[in-house]
């Protein structure tokens, strides 16, 4: 009988090793995970699949490894099948059922066989579930592998387009917590997404004027939401505002906002350039609020964001938010966050809520932004459909789609 083990990074290329080399008649002895030598166990794997294997090479006839086919359960299974047909099939071969036992040491060579396969098939199945387990995990994917009803919570969580890592971290938690009725992981959930997403942290006037400006990629609504902002502190909290816009490029974007500040009662000045927008900035120094509406830029045009940087740079703002749609796909936000950070924001917010009914990709961003969320929106009513952040209505909208978001204060 030849022994030898074989070494791969996974179970499927060490078994095909062992098969290229010694054939189906292999017995599996022993399968365990080892660390990995040279390079293999300082870059990327740390970890190797050892399988020692056998074959009596005078028994050629033999089937000691029955091939085992794996479904993925493309269904939302929690489990993935393991098709058994082939090894049953091999197992009614003559070897093991017809072949005639003569003799003490055939009888026990042959129970040895059985026996030696029937460990190895133990130890496949074994490798096979925490390698499974293991890949969920690290490739991020879709697989949950977890009780009801965390399972179906998890998918949710997937549905709402919530990051599969971030996902995950929340089914986690929730598992860690031996938390199994339907009623309290939904509950477990929202306090969780909840934390993670954070308060808004909307604009806060003192004494002294204070200068917001709003950025964003082109269509996401920052003129409605500057005039949204405007209408609040003007109408509501009474404080003295001005508007000054560099959205000269927009056909029609100075008349929307004129429409919405000779409504209420607002100044607007209009700068198409730094020198401009620093002396309109002087003209408002008595202000307690002056909000600056900017072109959309495409974050992907270097001049533009260069143009748009030196106004930034001129009108030196105390706070800068960054405005972004929730119908955004994540990694498209991702980028729009990355391109626009040279500016230097300080908050988000998010807009057109209303018209999508999955939320997730505003938990995601906050979590990966590490930066407050101030305002969201949700429609065109000025000043109704704009109010502060706030993690646990987000959450609660990203659990139970369909939920209104209530409107707030724009202020504290």
């Amino acid at each position: 009988m030849r022994v030898k083990k074989f070494r791969n990074t996974n179970l499927p290329a060490v078994l095909e090793s062992v098969k290229r080399e010694m054939g189906p008649g292999a017995i599996i002895l022993q399968t365990k995970k080892v660390r990995g030598s040279g390079l293999t166990g300082l870059i990327g794997r740390k970890w190797l699949v050892e399988v020692t294997a056998a074959i009596d090479e005078q028994a050629s006839e033999a089937r000691l490894i029955p091939s085992i086919a794996v479904k993925s359960s493309t269904t939302g299974g929690r489990v993935p099948v393991l098709d058994l047909q082939p090894a049953l099939a091999e197992r009614r071969a003559p070897a093991f059922t017809d072949a005639p036992i003569s003799g003490g040491q055939t009888s026990a060579m042959e129970t040895e066989r059985v026996v030696g396969e029937l460990q190895g098939l133990r130890d496949v199945l074994g490798c096979l579930w925490r390698e499974m387990r293991e890949r969920a995990k690290t490739a991020q994917t879709e697989v949950a592998l977890y009780p009801e009803p965390i399972e179906s919570l998890f998918r949710h969580l997937l549905m709402q387009e919530i990051e599969p890592a971030l996902a995950r971290h929340v089914a986690d938690a929730i598992l860690d917590e031996g938390v199994v009725e339907p009623n309290m992981t939904e509950a477990r959930a929202i306090s969780i997404l909840a934390r993670l997403t954070g308060s808004g942290k909307a604009v806060t006037l003192g004494r002294g004027r204070r200068v917001v400006a709003l950025v964003g990629p082109t269509g996401v609504g920052k003129t409605t939401t500057i005039a949204k902002l405007a209408a609040r502190f003007a109408l509501v909290e009474k404080r003295r505002v001005a508007l000054i816009t560099v959205d000269t490029y927009r056909v029609g974007a100075v008349g929307q906002l004129q429409s919405y500040a000779d409504t209420a009662g607002i100044p607007l000045a209009v700068a198409a350039n730094p020198v401009e927008l620093r002396q309109a900035l002087e003209g408002f120094i008595d202000r307690d609020l002056v909000l600056i509406d900017t072109a959309g830029r495409s974050h992907r045009d270097e001049l533009r964001m260069s143009e748009l940087k030196e106004i930034i740079e001129a009108a030196a703002p105390n706070e800068v938010h960054l405005t972004l749609s929730a119908g955004s796909r994540y990694a498209d936000a991702m980028e729009i966050m990355d391109r626009y950070a040279p500016l230097g924001f300080q908050r988000v917010i998010f807009t057109k809520l209303d018209e999508t009914p999955r939320h997730g990709v505003i938990i995601n961003l906050a979590v990966a932004a590490q930066r407050p969320l101030s305002y969201i929106t949700t429609g065109q009513r000025v000043p109704e459909d704009i109010s502060i952040a706030s993690g646990d209505e987000i959450a609660t909208s990203v659990m139970r789609p369909g939920v209104a978001l209530p409107g707030g204060r724009a202020g504290a």
